[in-house]
């Protein structure tokens, strides 16, 4: 026998001697603290020959089954009184339960956890506990979306709707908008939690959870009904319903108000959003309805969500799932890869260096999503796009009547970036009166909204980027000595594209991609070798932005897909003409000869396709001549039979 099979006779989970089986946990009631290891099929019940024994009245003496199956847990209800519920939804058949699902027995909550080498927080950095109680509760208040219309707001309602709406058009990826507008809702309502679901698999699933205690807690009715019945419903006082009884204890964690609505597009609920607040009598109809018209509106925005692997984004943010990775093989974008790697789960403020549209916010994501936090929001701010009259404001936040035009208040970017990374893009474009601010929130953590007392406190990561030379402009007493020093624990440089030309044939194929995708193209674009060669040719001032620019123009242009030299801008063909490498002997000017090893073969294979097998008009593409052809192909190990014309 060998180790492998002892290990699966001995485990049926597959889990080596050395590795923690997953477990659960008593979380509430007099049986608080209970842990079971589940390494074998086990029953919990309130028997005595249980694994788990509960002592719960409403829980069956044989309650429920849990089996473990390759690392994961599968439970099932053996026919219980009371039924098995999982995640505030009852269970009719055998299922998957991953780490940090809470399940509902009778009266008592157990959680699911897993090993820490193998564990996500299913729900991001918290989780989100849907209650049932024994007895039906009412709601005071009900809106049907197709019926609730802007007419039914107020025109500060109106501003406010419009805040909100800004939110959903940001240039950013969605998972970052719907958290933004998540804890911007909880602040204009004056919430305490907010859960944002997205529809999955005929059921609700949440992707966004915010709360100011550990976990957040919800009625399931008031989800439920919400869902099944594609209306609007307010709680007003849960506490005053439940009052007199033992379902007193199980409410203490509900919020005393709750409100929920759908969001509905095209006939259909694509998910719902809830509003938690501890206070009775927080919302009232007119936040109902103002709640359900803002969903009316970001409905669309949902849906787009509920068509893509967006839900999977929220839950657990991997590697491979980054939309936007840095492409590139040269020795220079190695480096910044390595260096990536090493600071990417270190607590230190980082400033990226490099010429403008070299890609630099790309490499703060990725020192986002490869961080210890990538769950959390991805916030940019841009220091030399926002007035300096306004730029405090929408860093720190503002209250109501701070300054005119302040209907309401809102928060900054160091609230929105909490448990995320804020980053700051050409710093070196930041006033020196704000820059003393700046120095001040980075030494402490701590800031004030403006025409407000309650000091604030932020754990966000902070990146900067900048295409200045800041040890110039400190010399220049234009930026602070202090806040250079702070900013650059470590520094980043990026290169420029035209310090990585080999790397042009990667960027061209990645970047057409995104454009094929962008303009809905069922076909990809193809190109012609003799392209590429005008473009190693160019200088490229505007780097990456500007390549990304130049092929997305050719592309609208380009009637069949085909991409040629023809479609250029004047000012690239014509440096293509004239420029030539000094550094290289006058044979050595041909588009080969500009490039490495590691790009030769794919750019000879496409010489050869577009003359078709003709070696010697691939040879002219190329700028080489067919003695040369004849070596590289046998360097290469390209097998080409020449086509006779």
């Amino acid at each position: 026998m060998t180790p492998h099979e002892a290990m699966d006779k001995n485990d049926p989970a597959g889990h080596s001697p050395d590795s923690s089986p997953p477990f659960l946990e008593v979380t509430s009631g007099s049986n608080m603290g209970k842990r079971l290891e589940v390494r074998t099929e086990c029953i919990i019940g309130r028997a005595s020959d249980c694994a788990l024994v509960i002592e719960d009245r409403k829980v069956s003496r044989h309650h429920m089954e849990v089996k473990p199956v390759n690392k994961r847990l599968l439970v099932r209800d053996l026919g219980s009184r009371n039924g098995v519920f999982l995640n505030g939804r009852q269970i009719l058949e055998e299922e998957e339960v991953k780490h940090g699902d809470v399940l509902l027995i009778g009266d008592t909550f157990i959680s699911v956890k897993y090993p820490s080498h193998e564990s996500h927080e299913r729900y991001g950095s918290r989780w989100l506990i849907s209650v049932s109680t024994s007895e039906e509760t009412h709601f005071d208040e009900l809106s049907i979306p197709e019926k609730i219309t802007r007419d039914h707001l107020s025109e500060e309602d109106l501003r406010t709707l419009l805040e909100v709406l800004s939110l959903a058009k940001e240039n950013q990826d969605l998972v970052t908008i719907f958290r933004r507008i998540t804890k911007h809702l909880v602040d204009l309502f004056k919430g305490d939690s907010a859960v944002l679901c997205l529809y999955s698999n005929d059921t609700y699933e949440p992707a966004v959870i915010l709360s100011k205690e550990k976990k957040a807690h919800f009625l399931s009715d008031i989800l439920h009904q919400t869902f099944t019945q594609s209306r609007g419903i307010l709680i007003q006082n849960l506490h005053e319903q439940l009052r007199g009884n033992e379902k007193e204890k199980k409410s203490r964690n509900l919020p005393c108000s709750q409100m929920c609505v759908p969001f509905i597009h095209q006939g259909k609920i694509v998910g719902l959003i809830a509003l938690g607040s501890k206070q009775p009598m927080m919302f009232s109809k007119a936040s109902l309805n103002l709640l359900t018209v803002m969903a009316n509106h970001l409905a669309s925005t949902v849906a787009q969500a509920c068509r893509t692997d967006m839900l999977e984004r929220f839950h657990i943010v991997e590697k491979e799932k980054f939309e936007q990775p840095i492409v590139g093989e040269c020795e220079g974008i190695k480096h910044v890869l390595r260096l990536i790697g090493h600071v990417s789960r270190q607590s230190l403020s980082i400033l990226i260096t490099g010429e403008t549209g070299t890609g630099k916010e790309l490499v703060a994501r990725s020192i986002h999503f490869q961080g210890l936090h990538p769950e959390g929001p991805f916030v940019s701010i841009n220091c030399a796009s926002i007035p300096a009259d306004v730029f405090e404001a929408e860093l720190f936040g503002h209250e109501k009547g701070a300054f005119t035009g302040a209907y309401r208040a809102k928060p900054g970017k160091f609230e929105l970036a909490q448990d995320g990374t804020l980053f700051f893009d050409e710093v070196g474009e930041l006033p020196l009166p704000l820059q003393a601010k700046l120095l001040r929130v980075l030494e402490t953590q701590e800031f004030t909204r403006l025409g407000g007392t309650r000091t604030q406190y932020t754990n966000a990561r902070f990146l900067f980027a900048t295409n200045k030379d800041l040890e110039q402009l400190v010399k220049e007493h234009r930026f602070r000595e202090d806040l250079f020093y702070r900013i650059n624990s470590f520094e980043i440089h990026v290169p420029p594209l035209r310090d990585r030309l080999e790397d042009i044939p990667l960027l061209v194929d990645h970047l057409l991609d995104q454009i094929q995708r962008q303009m809905g193209k069922a076909q990809p674009f193809q190109y012609s070798p003799s392209l590429i060669g005008c473009l190693l040719s160019y200088h490229w001032p505007g780097n990456i932005r500007e390549l990304r620019n130049i092929l997305e123009q050719m592309a609208i242009l380009s009637e069949t897909g085909y991409l040629e030299e023809d479609l250029l801008p004047e000012r690239i063909c014509a440096r293509a003409l004239t420029k030539s490498d000094p550094g290289l002997p006058k044979k050595a000017e041909g588009l080969l000869y500009r490039i490495t090893d590691k790009t030769q073969k794919q750019i000879i294979l496409q010489a050869l396709k577009e003359s078709r097998g003709e070696k010697k008009r691939a040879a002219k593409i190329l700028g080489i001549s067919r003695p040369t052809l004849d070596k590289k192909l046998h360097q290469h190990g390209i097998e080409c039979s020449e086509k006779e014309l």
